[in-house]
């Protein structure tokens, strides 16, 4: 029983001689149960001897060595990742040794080429037959011992130079189909005091042989210094054999109830990604980052207190806090991570040099209110039921389970791993030897996570950690690791604790958040209004030209009187505070006199755009209780009915002439300002009420940053509607600016608006990228005197760029409708981000970012964005519910009744403090079991080469499952359909993994707009193969044909589509090397596995040989009249220097 409950806990036991072997998951043999087994021991080597001969899971016995060996399931995916990268070092694997005293590199030597010829695996090279990857054995292999003399080097360098040496010399390439795939080199410091580096390539060794290679090189040193007998056990069997007995196995019934448990464990995984740094590239380049973390003494010693006490093992408290971390950084209850466990399964092969290392999933549960003593309990029974069903390796599970593949390793991007066995002491005569800690130059993970617990020194226990470089900084990880240190402190304090309310911040992090980062106060000047601040500019300087509109201009002074004379009018209605007035205007001057009468009067203005639908126009005035429109008679047929029109270009309806002040309200902070409607996620448009606070709050930090003077003369542009348009006309007239309306004609049309730019010498133009990118586009050349102000979609890296070339300063604006127009800005730097920051907060505004339970998430985390301060909404107009379900009480605040609102925006936080937007909650999708943001997909595309626009949607098309549509809009409209479709599709391939390349483009002569100037996603025509050139497409070229029917053949399909992928046809790696030599006989063509994994469809993959073939076909052609040319020349020199015909010989 004993023997049986320890193989279900993931325990192998092997005998060897007399001696009982254990191999065992990290963190599953404590002291207790060595006390056990040794107890136990001759019982359970009888048990053990006795059921080898009937039981043993594979059949070895020794193979010819003559005949091609196929790889061991765990080498396919090493040996096709290295066809990807052949320069890469991700697999190399080794270590240094320090030695001090006496050493003999001649003897060194011996040792190693004694080792080479007692383990074949030191001896096997790897090539290809008929497409298949296979092993061959070479009777001999030469010796790579370099030696370094780095004596003559200041001793206060020596450590920083072993690293250096070390780290280049492990990170050389392999020739795998020449070896020797695995080399030695010693570095000598002085004559006491050398550093021997072993370099080895994974395809022939494994963390477990590093430690036999160690064993028997101390063995066979001590034999050849001391002159004594070599006693090592023969190897009754090698690598290649244990190689070729898995295949067999693997095919039998024995793997089908491991198989099927998989399958149900791994069911809908989702892969999920630690939040990065930086943007994934197609295929990860390799280049590690390190990080070292201490784990304290004392906390270790309780965490194994802890593990005892709930009988799990330390690797299970372990993993279980870590994935409290990786829960939180990522966002979701289902997490898995991946550990290496050594898969050894019979004992002949217990001594035999190899890659035997096999990689478990663990996945867990994390939904619902659980306590860590839960939670550990489930990791437990993850854990015990991945190692009773470790037989099938990690290879055979994908090739099985066809999970989507992105050129990553699938089901996890995070390997935990807990070295938790004691470290044997080196002996070698004449020598004091130790291991030198060292960062291995590849990386397969985008986190890999020793955590070491057993080194002689407990000072050097701690987590090391190698990341990938291009996705993380070095602070990202040294904060990750501090908040599992922080989980790790948590678990064992409380073990009972609630999972959720462990805080991974400590106190200088939160207050930088919380605190720091928000310290914006500025107060408001009292007794101050909008209105004030207009007044006193109109008193301080009456006769400088307020507005522009329709090539006239309007004092100050006459606008003041004009907006008064609205005020009056309004007043005598009883149309004060609490009250709504509709405002249906031309742009004009008047449009902004009745912006202020209304605000003046005490009353809210609410545009109401007379290109909006009727209906619509409708249901703002009934739904806001509006009984009075400012309109004109050309635009009373937009009015609705029912309501008192006021028209303003009716000289009876306003009195300018008189001015009596008395008859005039005057509005407080907490008054509303204006009432703006927005759409509803259920399609009923809800009213946004704005405070004059919020409204003055805002002007007057627009003021200082970006910044307005007297001197400055901005461009309107924006619809009133759009609640930008507040920027626009009281931003200037609050400084004593000029504001220039553009006509509708105007703001549509970007020749117009260059025109205006250039005749009325503009200094400031606030607009929607869009807006922007149209100008640009359309030929504007800019302007090194007008600062930009950009906002209402996220700003392309693209379009930051050509902005900030064209003009003199650059902003990006955020802020949501119902924080008051702007909260956020960034002045954007030419040669910025991949991703414009949206910057900090304004004056007297606080942002947070936080997760589901409203905590603020760490640094560099995404999380919902919400603002709070004086910026905040009233709420939603007779909407209560609605306004409590997103304006929430402020935690953050020592103001009574202050409260935040929730944007639905996902953001996170740069380390210098400033704001990402990583796009809409709601704009997170699912495609293939890949979460993906389409603000991402949109800005790779946009970076295309002739592309103008780009937007994307979820679509489902012709019944298909969900997949990404992308529509873009070129910069050229008598481009071929086909060939910029073809462009998109490859420099989204070239730039995106292959899971966030749309399934469908489709060319549009130009995205659809909201009258606010944002994207109409809604109004996107639905795709179709015909629109998008997608997969169904027969071939339709002679090297399309050709390669369609060796993709047929190697894939047993009667036909292939051109556009069809193929991993997602049924391919893999393997068959995928078939498709490799088939083209090459067929079509005479070199091409490389990169090649293939980067054009992964019919139609890429003839594009690509066809520029080859054309290449090629020049250059055969250049031959061939360069050959004609010599003979001619060659046939005239024969011609003059023989004799005529007909003359005498």
């Amino acid at each position: 029983m004993l023997v049986r409950d320890l193989e279900a806990r993931g325990i192998s036991l092997t005998v060897v001689g007399d001696r009982l072997r254990l191999s065992a998951p990290t963190g599953v043999v404590t002291p207790e149960l060595r006390e056990t087994l040794q107890a136990q021991k001759p019982a359970i080597l009888a048990y053990l001897l006795e059921r080898a001969a009937t039981d043993a899971p594979l059949s070895l016995s020794p193979v010819s060595r003559q005949n091609p060996i196929p790889l061991a399931v765990a080498q396919e995916r090493i040996w096709f990742l290295h066809q990807l990268s052949p320069e890469s070092a991700a697999y190399n694997i080794g270590g240094a040794l320090r030695l001090r005293g006496r050493l003999v590199p001649e003897v060194q030597a011996r040792v190693w080429t004694a080792l080479v010829a007692r383990h074949e695996a030191l001896r096997t090279v790897f090539t290809t037959v008929d497409g298949q990857p296979v092993m061959r054995v070479l009777p001999s292999a030469a010796l790579e011992f370099d030696q370094q003399d780095l004596s003559a080097s200041p001793v206060d360098e020596h450590e920083a130079l072993i690293r250096t040496r070390a780290l280049e010399y492990m990170a050389r390439p392999f020739d795998i189909e020449r070896g020797p795939l695995w080399r030695v080199c010693l570095l000598r410091l002085a004559e006491d005091h050398h550093v021997s580096v072993v370099s080895m390539h994974h395809l022939v060794s494994d963390h477990w042989s590093m430690t036999i290679l160690t064993g028997e090189f101390c063995r066979l040193y001590t034999a050849f210094v001391q002159g004594q007998p070599i006693e090592l056990p023969s190897l009754p069997v090698q690598y290649v054999d244990y190689a070729v007995a898995q295949r067999a196995w693997i095919d039998g019934p024995r793997l089908q109830a491991p198989v099927d448990y998989w399958r149900r464990q791994l069911a809908d995984l989702t892969v999920v990604e630690l939040p990065a740094d930086r943007a994934r590239t197609p295929i990860a380049d390799g280049r590690p980052g390190w990080s070292w973390s201490p784990l304290p003494a004392p906390l270790l010693a309780r965490l194994r207190d802890l593990a005892a006490a709930r009988h799990a093992t330390l690797f299970m408290v372990l993993v279980a806090a870590w994935k409290i971390v990786q829960s939180r950084y990522t966002g979701t209850t289902d997490v898995t991570v991946g550990t290496p466990i050594s898969s050894r399964p019979v004992r002949d092969v217990e001594q035999v040099v190899g890659m035997f290392v096999n990689t478990l999933v663990l996945r867990t549960d994390m939904s619902g209110s659980q306590t860590f003593d839960e939670l550990l309990a489930r990791v437990r029974q993850v854990a015990l039921d991945a190692y009773a069903n470790q037989d099938v390796s990690f290879d055979h599970l994908v090739s099985v389970l066809k999970p989507a593949r992105d050129g990553r390793t699938p089901f996890f991007q995070v390997l935990f791993n807990v070295l938790n066995a004691p470290v044997e002491p080196i002996r070698l005569p004449g020598l004091h030897a130790e291991p030198v800690r060292l960062h291995m130059p590849g990386i397969q993970f985008d986190l890999n996570i020793v955590v070491e617990t057993e080194q002689p020194d407990p000072a050097q226990n701690g987590m090391a950690v190698s990341f990938d470089r291009h996705l993380f900084d070095e602070a990202t990880i040294a904060r990750l690791m501090a908040h599992y240190v922080r989980v790790l402190d948590a678990v064992v304090a409380a073990p009972s604790c609630r999972i959720d309310d462990i805080d991974l911040l400590d106190d200088r992090e939160r207050h930088t958040i919380v605190t720091a980062w928000n310290a914006t106060a500025d107060p408001l000047p009292a007794g101050e209004t909008v209105v004030t601040l207009f007044d006193a500019r109109a008193q301080a300087q009456p006769d400088a030209v307020a507005v522009v509109a329709d090539g006239v201009e309007t004092t100050y002074a006459t606008l003041h009187r004009r907006a008064r004379a609205i005020a009056r009018t309004l007043s005598r209605l009883d149309l004060g505070p609490a009250r709504i007035v509709g405002l249906c205007l031309h742009r004009s001057s008047d449009m902004v006199a009745a912006v202020y009468g209304v605000m003046m009067a005490g009353a809210a203005y609410l545009p109401l755009d007379p290109a909006f639908p009727a209906d619509r126009l409708a249901y703002m005035v009934q739904d806001s209780t509006t009984t009075v429109v400012l309109s004109e008679r050309t635009l009373l047929a937009h009015v609705p009915d029912g309501v008192t029109v006021i028209c303003l270009d009716d000289s009876d309806a306003v009195d300018d002439d008189i001015d009596d002040a008395g008859a005039i309200g005057s509005p407080t902070l907490d008054d509303r300002a204006y009432v703006l409607y927005t759409s509803g996620s259920t399609g009923r448009p809800k009213g946004v009420e704005i405070p004059h606070r919020a409204f003055l709050n805002f002007l007057l930090s627009m003021a200082r940053e970006p910044g307005m003077r007297e001197t400055d003369r901005l461009l309107a542009v924006t619809t009133l509607s759009f609640d930008i348009a507040g920027l626009e006309i009281c931003l200037p007239l609050s400084v004593g600016a000029r504001v220039v309306v553009a006509s509708r004609d105007d703001a549509v049309d970007p020749a117009r608006i260059a025109r205006l730019l250039a005749t009325q010498a503009i200094t400031v133009m606030q607009a929607t990228p869009a807006t922007w990118r149209l100008l640009l586009d359309d030929g504007w050349e800019g302007d090194s005197g007008l600062t930009v102000l950009c906002g209402g979609e996220a700003m392309p890296p693209d379009l930051a760029r050509r902005l900030c070339a064209a003009t003199g300063a650059v902003w990006n604006m955020y802020g949501p409708t119902e924080t008051t127009i702007w909260s956020t800005i960034a002045r954007v730097e030419a040669g910025g981000d991949e991703v414009v920051s949206i910057g900090r907060p304004i004056a007297n505004t606080q942002v947070y970012v936080l997760d589901d339970r409203r905590r603020p998430v760490p640094i560099g985390v995404p999380g919902e964005l919400f603002i709070g301060g004086d910026g905040v909404a009233i709420g939603y107009f007779q909407r209560p519910e609605l306004t409590a379900s997103r304006f929430v009480p402020d935690p953050f605040s020592g103001k009574p009744g202050a409260r935040l609102y929730r944007t639905g925006d996902l953001a996170r936080f740069r380390e210098d403090g400033r704001l990402e937007c990583l796009g809409r909650l709601d704009g997170q999708v699912k495609v293939r079991g890949f979460r993906i943001e389409l603000g991402e997909v949109e800005a790779v595309l946009a970076r295309c080469a002739g592309v103008r626009q780009v937007a994307t949607v979820v679509r489902s098309v012709q019944g298909d499952d969900a997949v990404l549509a992308a529509y873009v809009v070129a910069d050229d409209r008598s481009a071929d359909t086909g060939t910029l479709i073809e462009a998109v599709r490859g420099h989204a391939r070239r730039h995106l993994p292959p899971y966030m390349v749309p399934a469908y483009i489709v060319t549009i002569e130009a995205l659809p707009l909201t009258p606010n100037g944002k994207i109409d996603r809604r109004a996107l025509p639905a795709p179709s193969p015909v629109s998008t050139a997608t997969a169904g497409a027969p071939p339709s070229t002679s090297m399309e044909s050709r390669l369609a029917a060796i993709w047929a053949e190697v894939l047993h399909l009667p036909d292939v589509p051109v556009d069809g992928n193929f991993f997602d046809l049924g391919g893999h790696s393997l068959l995928l090397a078939q498709v490799q030599r088939r083209v090459q006989e067929t079509l005479q063509q070199p091409v490389t596995m990169l090649d293939l994994f980067q054009h992964p469809t019919v139609r890429s993959l003839a594009a690509r040989l066809s520029r080859t073939e054309g290449r090629d076909e020049v250059a055969r052609d250049a031959g061939i009249r360069d050959r004609m040319a010599r003979q001619r020349r060659a046939l005239d020199r024969q011609r003059t220097s023989r004799p005529l015909s007909g003359e005498s010989r």
